[in-house]
């Protein structure tokens, strides 16, 4: 039994990761053909940046708490394990919060020191408001990892994509009539929806079992 569910949730977890993977380069396709290479040259940027956020925000958070609830988990004490994630989704806010805070009000240096382009500096803000939703979002589905259950923090990243994708198609040309940075502030917005989205439904299902 239990070499079955480990199979079924390693199939799981790879057929998500190649579908996220197709999804993210049809998404960066069509960026490209909406905001054209200068406009990709920009979101590069500002996503480099927001890539350096995520990794102060939920770096190794989600293995940790797979770990930490698996040994939890393995003694069959139940208030243990949510004695353990309590405290992990306490860690995880305050990363995602502090690194959220900080790349929010460090937009402007940010622009202007590092990237050398202050039309960053909206969309980096934007970008900041889901990086706490991120760090919980990483914490529940470390937990469903270590319980074995890969299928419900697969499909949350999946809706997030969708989310992204539905909401950038819905509103792009709203955004792009007021230019370049405009544009690019548009695709963080939709990023964002989708990541609060995707938290939102994670917790739903975290709630509901």
């Amino acid at each position: 039994m239990k070499k079955r569910l480990f199979i079924q949730n390693a199939v799981i977890l790879t057929l998500c990761s190649l579908f996220l993977s197709a999804l993210g380069m049809a998404f960066r396709v069509y960026q490209s053909n909406l905001i054209g290479a200068e406009g990709m040259g920009l979101l590069q940027l500002l996503l480099s940046v927001y890539y350096f956020a995520t990794n102060l925000a939920v770096s190794g958070l989600n293995l940790a708490v797979t770990r930490l609830v698996s040994e939890s988990a393995v003694s069959g004490n139940g208030a243990s394990v949510e004695r353990v994630l309590r405290k992990c989704l306490g860690l995880c806010l305050l990363f995602g919060i502090s690194t959220g805070l900080a790349l929010f009000f460090g937009a402007p240096s940010i622009g202007r020191w590092w990237l050398g382009d202050m039309r960053a500096v909206d969309s980096l803000r934007v970008l900041a408001v889901g990086l706490p939703f991120l760090s919980v979002s990483c914490c529940i589905r470390g937990y469903f990892l270590a319980v074995r259950n890969s299928f419900k923090p697969s499909s949350g990243q999946i809706l997030e994509q969708l989310i992204s994708f539905a909401f950038v198609a819905a509103f792009f040309s709203f955004f792009a009539k007021e230019g370049l940075a405009a544009a690019c502030c548009g695709i963080a917005l939709g990023m964002t929806i989708g990541e609060i989205c995707g938290n939102l439904y994670i917790v739903l299902l975290f709630r509901l079992q």
